[in-house]
C-alpha cells in the first residue's frame, strides 16, 4: 500500500470514527419515542434509517392455482413535536385463489447530526 493510499484510509476511517456517534440504533418495532434526544424537535423522516432485517410470506393455495403476489412499503411518520416515530406498511396480504401473507421485519437507526 502506497503513503497516499494509506492517507486516504486513515482518512476514511476518522470519517467514520467522527459520525459513528450520531447514529444510534433504536432497534426493532413500530413505535419510537425519540423525545430524550438533543433536538428531537428539528428531526424529519430523513434523521431515521429503517433497514429491514428479514421478510418472510405464507401462502395458502389452492393446489396449482398459478401465481399471486403482495408488496408492502415502510412508511415513517415522525411527529416532532412529541418525538414519536411510527412505522406503518410492514405488512401486507392479498387474497386471490388463494392466500399470500408478507411481513417484514426491521430495524430503525436515528441519526441526530446531518452529515
Amino acid at each position: 500500500m502506497t503513503a497516499e493510499e494509506k492517507k486516504q484510509l486513515q482518512e476514511i476511517y476518522d470519517r467514520i470514527v467522527t459520525y459513528a456517534k450520531y447514529i444510534v440504533d433504536l432497534g426493532s418495532g413500530t413505535t419510537f419515542d425519540v423525545s430524550g434526544y438533543e433536538g428531537y424537535q428539528n428531526f424529519t423522516i430523513s434523521n431515521f434509517i429503517v433497514s429491514v432485517d428479514s421478510a418472510s410470506s405464507t401462502w395458502t393455495g389452492y393446489g396449482d392455482t398459478g401465481t399471486n403476489s403482495c408488496s408492502a412499503t415502510v412508511i415513517k411518520n415522525y411527529n416532532a413535536s412529541s418525538g414519536i416515530l411510527t412505522l406503518s406498511g410492514l405488512s401486507a396480504s392479498r387474497v386471490g385463489p388463494g392466500e399470500i401473507k408478507l411481513s417484514i421485519a426491521s430495524r430503525v437507526y436515528l441519526i441526530t447530526d446531518p452529515i
